[in-house]
């Protein structure tokens, strides 16, 4: 929330603020293959309790990954903080949940859109989890600009 939904839609400013929480640009090749074949950047953010990066796609896509986690805890948080958001004028509305195959296992994609009343454009707010522990990334949170 702190990288992506604070610096919605404006890469530049996620940018900034991954470099002043002082996380490590990713080396190119490790980069390409998170970014594959998009512009960007990737940033690790390793801590005393797991691997993350922030993953800065374009000008706008954002998203938040986390190598290990609790797939259930992350989705029960993601539900809470996105539906938080909802208040007159602004609409938070069911997107996307369904499961899927992924490298290392079974994910559930599982998302929102926020929208402006009568905007022509949204937000979708999309949390990709898994519990296997094969899985090539457990939590994925990512921040997109959608047309309905």
């Amino acid at each position: 929330m702190d990288s992506c939904a604070a610096n919605l839609g404006n890469n530049k400013a996620a940018s900034t603020w991954v470099q002043k929480k002082n996380y490590v640009r990713a080396d190119e090749q490790f980069s390409k293959a998170v970014l594959q074949g998009k512009s960007g950047e990737v940033w690790g953010a390793p801590n005393s309790i797991g691997q993350f990066l922030v993953v800065l796609a374009g000008d706008t896509h954002c998203a938040a990954w986390a190598r290990t986690a609790n797939s259930a805890l992350v989705n029960q948080h993601f539900e809470t903080l996105v539906k938080g958001v909802a208040r007159p004028g602004l609409t938070v509305t069911p997107h996307i949940d369904k499961p899927i195959d992924g490298a290392g296992g079974k994910y559930r994609q599982f998302g929102f859109l926020i929208q402006k009343d009568g905007a022509p454009h949204g937000w979708l707010m999309l949390a990709t989890t898994s519990e296997s522990k094969q899985a090539e990334v457990q939590a994925r949170l990512t921040v997109s600009p959608v047309k309905p």
